[in-house]
């Protein structure tokens, strides 16, 4: 077992080297000093409303202000630019020093460049992901090893690199929300079925308000059920469904504090419509959680029909309706 962890991990390093070496290639080939604001694009945007964030400033821009989207890719770069100013990389991360500076563009353009390290970052955790992914799914570290070379030079993943925008970032997490969701029926005990599920989610609600890019993997991660015909979750007792329960209510609790600069955004947002308005916009979000609920309770009841198994051994439509919940 740890020969085949080793072989593994051997063949995902050459990978991932094979896509750094990409990277120094096209920073060095493109060259990090250009003039980034010849174009308006979000590099600018991006950098000043990390720097507003640190402040506790209202950042001021989102990508598209109706979702509020972008906010996450904010707040992300800012606790980047904090750690590269306090390992000394970057000058003092603040908005203020940026106003009191004498060539404010100047002086971001570091800041700016920053956040193309960063985004490179993202680059990299999606050849990861891809390698890992075709690896669980193949068990063939050859087949994964091609997926990942084509991961690192296709061209949705390298537009990216001197870009600060959160669409890529937005596809990384929904490719980690799959996958984890692939490791979580794949699980023999439901503690790892609770523990990959939780991540899963998390991992969702963060591409979700990151970009609306993501929405189709609120679909496609559920729907990853259909594929065996029995997980943990169904072969457990009562006891450790309530448990379960229990860690899936903890589990959304743990990704609520990295969201508070959202929601300090939403009443100067939600301040803007009116009543009627308001009433819309609470139907839209109901209506649009319902739809999902019924996909996925029709998930749980479909499965014992495509696998040609007893509704006993699955269970009641109640027992769908639990399941359907704690999803």
């Amino acid at each position: 077992m740890k020969k085949i962890y080793i072989i593994n991990s051997v063949w995902f390093l050459v990978t991932f080297t094979l896509a750094s070496l990409f990277v120094l290639y096209f920073f060095s080939s493109t060259g990090l000093d250009r003039c980034y604001w010849n174009n308006i694009d979000s590099d600018f945007c991006y950098s000043v409303a990390a720097l507003r964030f640190l402040d506790n400033y209202p950042t001021g821009f989102v990508e598209h202000t109706a979702a509020g989207e972008g906010l996450p890719v904010v707040q992300l770069l800012g606790w980047f630019y904090m750690i590269m100013s306090k390992i000394g990389l970057l000058s003092e991360s603040t908005f203020t020093s940026l106003t009191i500076h004498q060539d404010p563009l100047i002086h971001l353009q570091q800041f700016v460049v920053s956040g193309w390290l960063f985004g490179s970052i993202t680059y990299l955790l999606i050849v990861t992901i891809v390698f890992w992914f075709t690896r669980l799914l193949t068990r063939s570290n050859t087949i994964s090893f091609f997926a990942g070379l084509v991961a690192s030079i296709s061209w949705s993943n390298i537009q990216f690199l001197l870009r600060i925008r959160s669409e890529a970032f937005s596809a990384c997490l929904g490719l980690i929300a799959l996958y984890l969701m692939f490791k979580s029926v794949k699980s023999k005990t439901i503690r790892l079925f609770a523990f990959y599920t939780i991540l899963s989610s998390v991992s969702l609600a963060w591409a979700l308000f990151a970009k609306r890019n993501a929405m189709p993997y609120l679909f496609l991660v559920p729907s990853v059920l259909l594929l065996v015909p029995q997980t943990s979750l169904e072969r457990s007792n009562n006891g450790s469904r309530g448990l379960l329960l229990r860690c899936a209510i903890i589990g959304n609790l743990v990704f609520l504090p990295p969201l508070l600069p959202l929601l300090s955004y939403w009443p100067e947002f939600v301040g803007s419509f009116s009543a009627i308005l308001m009433f819309v916009l609470v139907g839209e979000v109901l209506g649009f959680v319902f739809i999902i609920s019924i996909f996925v309770f029709v998930i749980f009841v479909l499965r014992p029909y495509i696998y040609k198994t007893s509704m006993e051994n699955h269970g009641s439509l109640w027992k769908y309706a639990e399941d359907t919940l704690i999803y």
